[in-house]
C-alpha cells in the first residue's frame, strides 16, 4: 500500500483551503496550499506532488485551464487532478474530465468521501510508479544482456585471401536469435563460416542462441 502522499490544494477560499489541509494532514499527508492557477502551476513544476486537488472556479484562471496546462507540462503531466467544485452540472464534470481531470467531488463536501477518493488516486498512482520503477529496471536488465549478446559475435576478421569479409547482426529488439561466426586455419586452408537463426524474437530466442 502506499505512504502518506504530497498533496497540493489549490482553492481562492481560504476556509476550504485549511479545512481540506486539517483532513488529509490527520491522515498523514503532506499538504501544501495555494490560492490561485500560477501558483498551483509553479508550485507543481518546481516540486511535483503525488496529487492535487483543485477549484475550478478562481479568478484569473479557472480550473479548467489550471488543468490543462499541468497536462501540457511533462514534469506535471502525470500527477492526476481531483475537481472538487460546487458546479453540480453534468456539462461542468464532463468538461473537468476533458481536460484531464481524474475525479471530481462535489462542494459541500463529504470528508469520508474526499479521503477515500484521495486515497483511490494515491494507491494508483503508486501502483504506476512501481510499474515504472519494474519497467525501468527489465530495460537496463535487456540493455546489457544485448551488450553481452553481442560480445559473443566476432569482433575480428579473418584474412582471407582473394576475399574481403565483413557481416554486421542488428536484433529486431533488445535481443534477439540471430548469430554468426568464422574462423580460417591457414595449415588446413579451411574457411568455416557459422549462420544461425533461431525463431522467434526477445529473450526466449536470444537464451537459445546463446
Amino acid at each position: 500500500m502506499p505512504t502518506p502522499g504530497n498533496i497540493l490544494v489549490v482553492d481562492d477560499k481560504l476556509e476550504n483551503l485549511h479545512l481540506l489541509a486539517a483532513m488529509l494532514s490527520g491522515q498523514g499527508h503532506e499538504v501544501r496550499q495555494v490560492i490561485n492557477g500560477p501558483m498551483a502551476l509553479m508550485g507543481a513544476g518546481a516540486d511535483p506532488p503525488d496529487l492535487i486537488l483543485l477549484d475550478i472556479r478562481m479568478p484569473g484562471m479557472d480550473g479548467y485551464e489550471v488543468c490543462q496546462q499541468l497536462k501540457a507540462n511533462p514534469i506535471t503531466a502525470p500527477i492526476p487532478v481531483i475537481f472538487i467544485s460546487a458546479l453540480d452540472d453534468v456539462a461542468d464534470k464532463l468538461r473537468a474530465f476533458q481536460v484531464g481531470g481524474a475525479d471530481y467531488v462535489t462542494k459541500p463536501f463529504q470528508v469520508e468521501e474526499v479521503l477515500a477518493r484521495v486515497n483511490h488516486q494515491l494507491t494508483i498512482r503508486w501502483q504506476q510508479r512501481q510499474l515504472e520503477t519494474q519497467q525501468a529496471r527489465l530495460s537496463a536488465e535487456l540493455a546489457r544482456a544485448g551488450r553481452i549478446q553481442a560480445d559473443l559475435l566476432p569482433h575480428s576478421f579473418p584474412s582471407l585471401p582473394g576475399f574481403e569479409l565483413a557481416a554486421r547482426c542488428i536484433p529486431a529488439r533488445e535481443v534477439g536469435g540471430d548469430f554468426y561466426d568464422w574462423a580460417w586455419s591457414s595449415r588446413t586452408l579451411r574457411f568455416t563460416f557459422t549462420l544461425a537463426d533461431v525463431m522467434g524474437k526477445g529473450m526466449p530466442a536470444a537464451l537459445l542462441m546463446a
